[in-house]
């Protein structure tokens, strides 16, 4: 007995693949995402239209807002990185700053983190949310940046 593509139809979750993200001058980021992330192209595409119009390094809090939704409505983070990337709004109210004001959110969790050194020297660990935190800032700054730093044209 001869059995044909048994393997169709298999997804391996360790499985790498490349998805494309522009940054905000519309040049394309490739980079390396999991297969577990859903349909390449599909979800590449609207990630691709999302987070080609935001700059985390410059985003007001309600621009963050809409931000997150829109990649959320798009199916491009799931129900549980949106609620963490909520914790970031929150934060944000936390400190006082207004809804339509520009921060820099790099800066913003770095300096919370710097803070959390400060206050117990001897402790210095940093909670886990918080670090999460500035993770997800600094992916989304990386797809912005590394579009300039390779060149890419979103028209190539």
């Amino acid at each position: 007995m001869q059995v044909q593509n048994i393997l169709s139809g298999y997804t391996d979750p360790a499985a790498r693949r490349q998805a494309e993200f522009p940054d905000a001058a519309g040049r394309i980021v490739i980079d390396q995402g999991s297969a577990e992330s859903g349909s390449g192209s599909s979800s590449a595409e609207a990630a691709r239209r999302v987070l080609g119009t935001y700059d985390v390094t410059r985003i007001s809090p309600k621009q963050f807002t809409e931000m997150i939704q829109r990649l959320f409505d798009a199916a491009v983070v799931t129900q549980q990185e949106y609620e963490q990337l909520a914790a970031i709004r929150l934060d944000l109210d936390m400190a006082g700053i207004d809804p339509d004001a520009p921060v820099d959110l790099l800066e913003f969790y770095r300096d919370k983190i710097a803070e959390v050194h400060r206050r117990n020297e001897r402790a210095a660990a940093v909670p886990d949310a918080l670090r999460t935190r500035l993770d997800w800032v600094e992916k989304f700054a990386l797809l912005q940046e590394a579009a300039g730093a390779f060149g890419l044209d979103a028209v190539a």
